[in-house]
């Protein structure tokens, strides 16, 4: 993130939020949600340009990312100009061929088989879920 902000001359915000699984949909989008809305209406205040705000995020940032981007786009309170996702985890069904034939990597998520249905129906729902 530091090449990419660096190569585009901005800043970079990075909010912190709660985790899973103690922190259940929406917490975490909300949270996120909250920060955008401070870069754009007091960002000013620390050098952050609120009208150039852009939303990025690795794995399972980039979910958060693109959920945040799915919530400005409803709610029309934050503008933002570019979203970036960098192997985003987009389906949390942990269901299809390519994640279900790829052998386990020390850097794949191991999700134990009930908390996979879990997540499964969860991203079945809000699409900011999954």
């Amino acid at each position: 993130m530091r090449e990419l902000a660096v190569g585009a001359q901005a800043a970079v915000v990075f909010p912190e939020y709660d985790l899973s699984p103690e922190a259940r949909y929406p917490v975490a989008a909300e949270q996120n949600h909250a920060v955008a809305r401070w870069v754009v209406t007091a960002g000013a205040t620390k050098n952050l340009d609120g009208t150039r705000l852009a939303a990025a995020g690795d794995s399972v940032g980039g979910n958060t990312a693109a959920a945040l981007t799915l919530m400005e786009k409803e709610r029309c309170d934050v503008a933002l100009v570019q979203q970036v996702l960098l192997y985003p985890v987009t389906d949390a069904a942990f269901d299809t061929p390519s994640y279900c034939l790829t052998p386990p990597q020390p850097t794949h998520l191991n999700v134990p088989a009930e908390a996979a249905h879990q997540l499964a129906d969860a991203a079945r729902s809000p699409p900011m879920t999954s």
